[in-house]
């Protein structure tokens, strides 16, 4: 979980280092949570729509809220609804934070050698945020767009290029510059 950009940007913003053991504690019951009961979600829709108990799922967006639908008790759905948007937004800030950050510093800051110093780094971050936002907006808009499949492919090219700097970075010597 920590070293999902959006994780990682929660985790840096920390300020009492005394909070870094509950923080870790919650981010791993959380994804542990997630491990155990999404397939398990998933399982009993696909059991129920099989024996005829529920009418057969087109869209597998629906999959989770569907189950909350007819599965929970409509107090433990507001529940869950509320605990999955505030989730939510609080990720989706912290790709955008990621996103911005990683634009002004690494592309602007780094490759372009364009002064991100002060306010003016700050002001471009505040731009790049807004242009992200913008284009979060318009892919949302989109009737047709599969969010599942565009998660999947997110998380493939996350996996593709993180897996082998890991790898090569484990197990060859002479990957940093101390060279051991």
């Amino acid at each position: 979980n920590l070293g999902q950009p959006h994780c990682a940007v929660k985790f840096v913003q920390i300020k009492d280092a005394k909070m870094y053991p509950k923080a870790l504690l919650w981010s791993v019951v959380s994804h542990i949570s997630t491990i155990v009961f999404v397939p398990l979600v998933g399982l009993t829709m696909f059991v129920q729509v099989n024996q005829g108990v529920i009418p057969e799922i087109t869209m597998t967006d629906t999959v989770t809220p569907l189950f909350i639908r007819y599965f929970t008790h409509p107090a433990v759905a507001g529940l869950v609804v509320a605990a999955t948007l505030s989730a939510i937004m609080s990720t989706g800030i912290a790709l955008v934070q990621a996103a911005s950050s990683s634009i002004v510093k690494d592309i602007m800051g780094d490759l372009l050698r364009v002064d991100c110093a002060g306010k003016k780094g700050v002001r471009y971050s505040q731009i790049v945020m807004i242009i992200c936002l913008a284009l979060s907006g318009v892919l949302a808009l989109d009737p047709g767009s599969d969010l599942v499949t565009m998660g999947a492919a997110a998380w493939g090219i996350f996996a593709a290029v993180f897996t082998m700097p890991l790898i090569l970075g484990l197990r060859w010597r002479r990957a940093s510059r101390a060279g051991c």
